[in-house]
């Protein structure tokens, strides 16, 4: 296992390496058709992204767009879970409120964003804001669906033995819901970054989204495309983090579902 995991990442270190080989190649050699201006090139975007780095931008703008993607992220889940549990409850009363749900999740973020920005200004709360946005509806729609999809068999051979409200949702509906909710976690993780940088290219004092915008504002592609593989990276660390969590917490769920079944 540790074999083919080693494996696995020599193998992507190559593929990156590779793509990044030719890049370098097709600019050098076709200058002209390959626009290094226009369409990078990988030694210098590495020696724009150095100074970047050692001005001591990169850390402030880093630190600027995780903090609202994370706070967001929180938010959202919080809200989703909350709202979700609860409409799901309550079946009719959904129903009645179904089509303004769909209306506000159907809503551009990049048409929102400049209203939040209106309303909260060019700090970070804009900008949480938005990435809860974006996290809510998927937390709230899979929630809901969870919630929905719940055992009624089991719910009624649980409310039978004299159970609470709570004891049900605690024993039953609260287990089935993880599948659901871990379904959208790794894919939520993603859009509060998005939501973060959305924000910052509309409008922001400092972020990676705001420096990406200045660099493509004075023609520094270089800087921009630094930036923008920087975003990759972070995006990609959040999403294996969000794995790690996930494969984590479904195993706590395996058992304590199987403690739930004892009590049961």
């Amino acid at each position: 296992m540790i074999y083919r995991n080693r494996l696995i990442l020599v193998l992507r270190l190559a593929l990156g390496a590779l793509v990044v080989l030719a890049w370098e190649a097709l600019v050098r050699m076709f200058p002209e058709t390959c626009d290094p201006n226009l369409f990078g090139q990988p030694t210098r975007i590495v020696s724009d992204f150095v100074d970047y780095t050692q001005s001591g931008f990169l850390l402030k703008d880093t630190v600027a767009t995780l903090s609202a993607a994370i706070l967001g992220l929180v938010i959202g889940i919080i809200l989703g879970l909350c709202i979700g549990v609860l409409f799901g409850s309550l079946r009719h009363t959904y129903t009645v409120f179904e089509p303004y749900f769909v209306g506000l999740n159907s809503l551009p973020r990049p048409a929102l964003a400049p209203i939040l920005v209106l309303w909260f200004g060019l700090g970070l709360t804009s900008k949480i804001f938005l990435s809860a946005s974006l996290v809510f509806f998927v937390v709230f729609f899979n929630t809901l669906s969870g919630v929905r999809q719940t055992d009624r068999s089991l719910v009624d051979a649980v409310c039978v033995t004299g159970a609470s409200w709570w004891q049900v949702f605690r024993l039953v509906t609260l287990p089935s819901l993880y599948g659901w909710v871990f379904a959208g976690f790794r894919t939520s993780v993603s859009l509060a970054l998005i939501g973060a940088v959305v924000g910052e290219f509309v409008g922001a004092s400092r972020g990676l989204g705001y420096r990406m915008m200045i660099a493509t504002g004075v023609l520094d592609t270089h800087l921009a495309f630094g930036i923008l593989l920087w975003m990759g990276v972070l995006g990609a660390v959040a999403v294996m983090l969000g794995t790690a969590v996930e494969r984590r917490l479904l195993r706590w769920k395996s058992s304590y579902q199987a403690q739930s079944d004892v009590k049961i």
